[in-house]
């Protein structure tokens, strides 16, 4: 597995039980943050990497710190 990948996948298993932890499904989160349902589940599945601009959103949308998202990946 390549670096970048793993980091993908780390940040989409950490946002998975991030939003888990919420209660909330992935078309919730994505309807919060303003995206689209099928990004949350290619960044939950590591398919995809997020601009600064979405971890803002995603973490507005769960009510943390952009950081929090990045803790434990790096």
């Amino acid at each position: 597995m390549k670096r970048d990948e793993k980091i993908r996948k780390a940040f989409g298993t950490k946002l998975r039980v991030m939003r888990e932890e919420k209660g909330l499904k992935q078309t919730g989160l994505a309807y919060e943050a303003e995206i689209e349902p099928g990004y949350v589940s290619r960044l939950e599945l590591g398919k995809a990497s997020p601009s600064l601009e979405i971890i803002v959103y995603l973490a507005r949308a769960l009510g943390c710190r952009p950081s929090e998202l990045l803790d434990e990946i790096l």
